[in-house]
């Protein structure tokens, strides 16, 4: 007599827990966030800058007819911002199988985008000596910042610490680009105090981190 259990075991579906599904969530939802103003913004640019804004121009001493109503030309700027924030933040998220060579592609493509900005505005010397120095910034740091969360250098839970410090870098390093561009000498001062700011708020994010693990020990 065969004694032999031969029902099969049920099957559980287990739950949805892969981090990499929770990372893929969290770019979706980034990318949204990002996406949403990018169209926004050329709508509002071509109707007419609200009297804020116009302020706002002023005070960095842009011409009116920067803000004309028609003409798409101050939300440009805006966009190329939010696709180096996507860059930066979204990108090491979603975790590439070649994350150097996506983050160059991204850089690639951002830097096209400031070569059409460059040619909008009749000139380009800016994009040289300040664009690019800042978009190879940008590549190097999020290449470095994707292999390392994707071969587990870097835990999953220190990657918000780890795009603060990132972000914390690229400030210093684009003031430094900036002051050598404008007076010849560096004079860090905004981006200090942002590395600053990112630091206190890394701290006390991974003390916050730290607290709930160990309660969650015991």
């Amino acid at each position: 007599m065969n004694t032999n259990n031969t029902n099969p075991q049920p099957i559980y579906a287990q739950p949805i827990t892969d981090k990499s599904q929770k990372s893929k969530g969290y770019a979706v939802i980034a990318t949204a966030l990002l996406a949403f103003p990018a169209l926004v913004l050329p709508v509002v640019d071509y109707l007419g800058a609200p009297e804020w804004m116009l302020n706002l121009f002023s005070f960095f001493e842009y011409t009116p007819t920067f803000a004309q109503p028609g003409i798409i030309s101050w939300s440009l700027y805006i966009i190329g911002i939010l696709m180096c924030l996507w860059m930066v933040a979204v990108l090491p998220a979603l975790k590439p199988k070649n994350p150097a060579v996506a983050a160059s592609i991204c850089c690639l493509v951002v830097s096209l985008y400031m070569v059409l900005l460059s040619f909008i505005n009749n000139g380009a010397l800016w994009y040289k000596a300040y664009v690019l120095p800042v978009c190879l910034m940008v590549t190097v740091t999020t290449s470095i910042l994707t292999l390392l969360l994707s071969y587990g250098i870097i835990h999953k839970r220190h990657t918000f610490s780890a795009v603060a410090v990132q972000l914390a870098l690229i400030s210093i390093g684009s003031e430094i680009v900036s002051d050598i561009n404008i007076s010849g000498a560096v004079n860090l001062r905004r981006s200090l105090i942002t590395a600053v700011v990112l630091a206190g708020v890394v701290i006390i994010y991974e003390a916050i981190r730290y607290a709930s693990r160990i309660n969650k020990q015991q």
